[in-house]
């Protein structure tokens, strides 16, 4: 049994153990390279999420305390629009002096 394998695709000679590492080490990095993909986006489910708004636009007499504050933290993959993934959107409402409004599935009726 020779410790050579037959000539590879590039007419070279090899040993059997170089060949073996090289296409261990090719698999590996094809792994490596499959776990760094991008994940698809995944769907963020908005609804009622515009008459919540809505309903905490609709006050009779603003004042200080009727006024809200909708921030919104986005996380991406990079830091260009076009080519970079959206990861992560996170939205808080706060009144106009910072405290957190509980935003849930069944918003309050703001009066």
């Amino acid at each position: 049994m020779s410790k050579w394998k037959e000539t590879n695709k590039y007419g070279i000679h090899e040993s059997k153990a170089a060949y073996w590492r090289y296409t261990r080490r090719r698999d590996k990095e094809a792994e490596i390279l499959k776990e760094l993909e991008p994940q698809p986006p995944t769907h963020v489910d908005l609804t009622g999420l515009e008459t919540y708004i809505q309903r905490l636009r609709e006050s009779k007499e603003p004042t200080m305390d009727d006024n809200f504050l909708i921030w919104f933290d986005v996380e991406t993959s990079g830091l260009d629009p076009m080519s970079d993934n959206l990861l992560e959107v996170e939205a808080r409402i706060t009144d106009m002096k910072g405290l957190q409004v509980p935003f849930n599935d069944d918003p309050p009726d703001i009066p």
